[in-house]
């Protein structure tokens, strides 16, 4: 149990020396508690063989404040590791004393081990992927203080699985098992308030993002997202294209219809190519009436159709708007460039080329 515990606490937490320090620091402390553990047998015989060596596991808690010193991760999150690692493992023993007694042999400790060392080998890498990707994804989002409430909510739960535990080595004693029962009604309405709460800092916090991640006119992503979802195509080396948009001469409408129209303008340009270019394709707001598209489809001439193929004239709701048309340029990942700032810089360069040629078309 200890060695599983000290091995998730030491997995899920930064540490601040080498690998071999860090080991060696943790398996040191692993092996001071042994030691006490065998002074309380020289002083008390048979303590380390009867159900006694439960009560030692009380004063892990303490014991692995230590461990604050050889990781970065603070004392809140390392007893918060610790008390679930703690309470997964107690778990595992509960069930091994439970065999134990429907098979009534003798050996209780030698059947304890074996379903133990069964269940460590079925569920332990099960619990420490959940450990790594979802428990401390979550501990990145809390703020301080939601850490520390988990962190008491924690203690809370590793204390009343080590009552129920007591109740198993002590069958006779019925204090403990009332106990177990008291702590575990508390854990149970500590622990619907606790996600209550977390819920609702949930929901807000989706809110908070919607307005963070999206352009308030126009409702598309924004280059945040933008760049999220753009590395992230390049981190798994999906082809795409990406497709740099710059409406022509929309000062123009600004400065003869009004900001008003214009930001109408605007928002039919952006819902309008949105829906043309299909599922699975981006349209972003790069910013003013600059646009970015990330195109993933194979059909090239649907989304050139989806750009060029847009009405003269806008039925907005400030009445018919002449459209003065889009100059754009396209580049392609991994054909054109490797990197999003190349891509980027191609796209946007082919853009004014297509501008200027339109400028020059327009003058003659």
């Amino acid at each position: 149990m200890l060695s599983v515990n000290l091995f998730v606490v030491g997995s899920c937490s930064k540490t601040k020396y080498s690998r071999h320090r860090t080991w060696g620091g943790t398996g040191g402390l692993g092996c001071a508690y042994m030691a006490l553990v065998w002074f309380f047998d020289q002083a008390f015989p048979g303590f380390a063989t009867g159900a006694n060596l439960l009560l030692t596991s009380a004063c892990l808690l303490p014991f692995l404040l230590p461990l604050r010193f050889l990781y970065k991760t603070t004392s809140a999150k390392i007893i918060s590791i610790a008390c679930l690692s703690w309470v997964y493992t107690f778990i595992l023993l509960s069930l091994g004393m439970s065999a134990s007694r429907m098979t009534g042999t003798a050996s209780a400790a030698s059947v304890i081990l074996a379903v133990q060392t069964m269940l460590y080998a079925i569920t332990l890498p099960s619990f420490y992927r959940m450990m790594k990707n979802k428990y401390l994804i979550m501990f990145r989002q809390l703020p301080q203080k939601q850490v520390v409430t988990l962190m008491w909510l924690g203690i809370l739960w590793f204390c009343t699985v080590f009552a129920v535990n007591l109740g198993f080595a002590y069958p006779g004693v019925r204090t403990y098992s009332a106990l177990s029962m008291v702590m575990a009604t508390a854990c149970a309405w500590t622990s619907y308030r606790y996600i209550y709460h977390l819920m609702g800092n949930v929901r807000s916090a989706k809110a908070l993002e919607q307005v963070v991640h999206t352009d308030p006119l126009t409702q598309l992503k924004n280059r945040v997202v933008f760049s999220y979802d753009a590395k992230g195509l390049l981190r798994r080396n999906v082809p795409f294209r990406l497709v740099f948009l710059d409406l022509n001469n929309f000062k123009a409408i600004n400065d003869r219809y009004g900001h008003l129209v214009g930001d109408q303008y605007l928002t039919f340009f952006a819902q309008t190519l949105k829906e043309r270019i299909g599922r699975g394709n981006e349209l972003y707001r790069l910013s003013g009436d600059e646009f970015l598209c990330v195109y993933t489809g194979e059909d090239v001439q649907q989304l050139v159709d989806a750009v060029t193929s847009l009405p003269r004239v806008l039925p907005l709701p400030g009445g018919e708007t002449p459209f003065l048309g889009v100059s754009y340029g396209m580049v392609s990942f991994p054909d054109d460039a490797s990197s999003l700032d190349d891509l980027l810089r191609l796209a946007d360069r082919q853009m004014y080329v297509m501008k200027d040629r339109k400028s020059v078309t327009a003058a003659q």
